[in-house]
């Protein structure tokens, strides 16, 4: 299995640790992921694309499946995004990167850290 490289932010004794890797959660459920991770202009954008998606397939294209399309690729980007997103998130709340680690999980990912950290 190949390492993954994590960005460490916070501040105190508990890092959060933010993997550079597709997500499938965010992928599969983007809108929600989007809501639960606080991203609102991510969040506005989708529903914007989602909306013009829509209203090109009932007004302009209704033969063609554009809308489902659409929110297929949305999805898949929000996906491959997660980590930056989330990123960006955290940076807007004041918790910027600290470093980046590379490891096989999150577990070994934080052993690093609190390692580097002594």
């Amino acid at each position: 299995m190949k390492p993954i490289a994590y960005t460490v932010h916070g501040q105190g004794t508990q890092p959060i640790l933010v993997a550079e890797r597709f997500s499938l959660l965010a992928c599969l459920f983007a809108p929600l992921w989007l809501l639960f991770q606080m991203a609102w202009v991510d969040l506005a954008a989708y529903a914007v694309v989602v909306a013009a998606a829509v209203v090109v397939q009932l007004f302009l294209l209704p033969d063609l499946a554009v809308a489902p399309a659409a929110i297929l690729a949305a999805g898949l980007f929000v996906g491959f995004e997660a980590g930056q997103i989330r990123r960006r998130v955290l940076a807007r709340h004041g918790m910027a990167a600290l470093g980046v680690v590379c490891a096989h999980d999150k577990a070994e990912a934080a052993d690093r850290v609190v390692l580097r950290a002594r």
